[in-house]
């Protein structure tokens, strides 16, 4: 999920949040990564949308879709500035899975075409 994050004080709990995450443990992600969320000034915009991808997926595993939905916000074609392509892909593709969840199948095959296309880019660059 999120590898690298610009703050290194913050690379311990990105490494404990993400193994517990491979290990389906949504609950102790959760506990790890919404703490950061409340203090957003210790996270660049880039780390900051990578800890929400990885509590979406946290929320996501736990079946809860509208916290998924709340901690993901809006789109990622509202998002000004520019972001890697494999944050972009991941926000896509979550969004995807929020709106499978919610059972618009049409624009859930939009999203993650959408998301198909920012990991080619990501893969190619």
């Amino acid at each position: 999920m999120l590898r690298e994050v610009a703050n290194p004080a913050l690379q311990p709990v990105i490494a404990r949040a993400n193994t517990a995450l491979e290990r389906g443990q949504a609950a102790s992600t959760i506990d790890l990564l919404a703490p950061l969320l409340r203090t957003p000034s210790s996270l660049t915009r880039d780390d900051e949308l990578g800890v929400r991808v990885m509590l979406a997926e946290s929320y996501l595993l736990r079946g809860d879709l509208a916290q998924a939905g709340t901690v993901l916000g809006r789109s990622p074609d509202t998002i000004r500035e520019s972001l890697p392509h494999v944050l972009h892909s991941n926000l896509w593709r979550l969004h995807g899975r929020v709106a499978s969840a919610r059972g618009e199948q049409s624009r859930a095959i939009a999203l993650h075409n959408r998301a198909l296309k920012q990991a080619e880019v990501a893969h190619d660059s």
